[in-house]
């Protein structure tokens, strides 16, 4: 018992220290290069399965101080260094020998491990993203309504619209998309494909850059409550309502 508990400290320890970025090493290695092209061939994208929303979140807030500290730092170089992170995770956790690799529940398919791939810089943001908006729902919703509730349009919506306003509604749409591949569920599908697009449209739709998930936040539960996004009742879709 006290082997295993050692072992399992170890990779936590491990992986933290992994995903610990001091940001003046980033600038001798890799922003201090006078080169440096990303090259999606040379990772295995099996590492995408280690990939869960809380670690996207924790380095796209390293990638949004390296760009703070270096104006200049490039898409390749930041590619470089997501996707360099994210193998030395997946190894970090498969030494550990604590869990299995792939472990988790909602692993990227693999449509959005090639969308993620040919840009991990726009790709991070956007798992980042899906993180934020499952935060807020959480936090906004009862649980029950989460799955196929008003809660879910709310989320959905939510994640399209983050992710919109960052990178504009072609590439949100390709995520959202990408995410109902494989999906056994054609009502539920449907209900996500209809709230995607219409956070995407708020996303676009919001100007400036001050509160914007809480304004993004505030349109989308203005929607929920009037009825125009789409949940799931009794296997069929109807309007969203002011409940849960």
């Amino acid at each position: 018992m006290k082997k295993a508990m050692r072992m399992l400290l170890g990779g936590i320890l491990t992986l933290a220290m992994v995903l610990s970025v001091n940001t003046s090493v980033f600038a001798a290695e890799v922003g201090g290069k006078t080169e440096c092209d990303y090259q999606a061939t040379n990772y295995d994208q099996s590492i995408l399965d280690c990939l869960s929303l809380e670690m996207a979140t924790e380095l796209q807030q390293q990638v949004d101080e390296i760009r703070r500290n270096q104006p200049d730092v490039t898409d390749d170089e930041l590619n470089v260094f997501i996707m360099d992170n994210i193998e030395e995770a997946y190894y970090a956790k498969k030494m550990s020998r604590s869990y299995d690799v792939p472990y988790l529940k909602d692993k990227l398919n693999a449509t959005e491990k090639n969308l993620f791939a040919s840009n991990p810089t726009k790709g991070l943001y956007a798992v980042s993203a899906a993180n934020t908006a499952t935060t807020w729902a959480a936090n906004l919703f009862t649980e029950d309504s989460l799955f196929q509730g008003n809660g879910d349009a709310y989320r959905h919506s939510m994640w399209q619209a983050i992710l919109a306003k960052a990178y504009g509604s072609a590439y949100a749409k390709q995520w959202g998309d990408a995410h109902e591949v494989g999906c056994d569920n054609a009502t539920d599908s449907t209900m996500d494909l209809r709230n995607n697009a219409i956070g995407r449209n708020v996303g676009v739709a919001l100007t400036g850059n001050q509160s914007v998930e809480a304004r993004l936040s505030s349109t989308l539960l203005q929607k929920i409550s009037s009825g125009q996004l789409w949940r799931i009742v009794n296997g069929l879709l109807c309007a969203t309502d002011g409940t849960g």
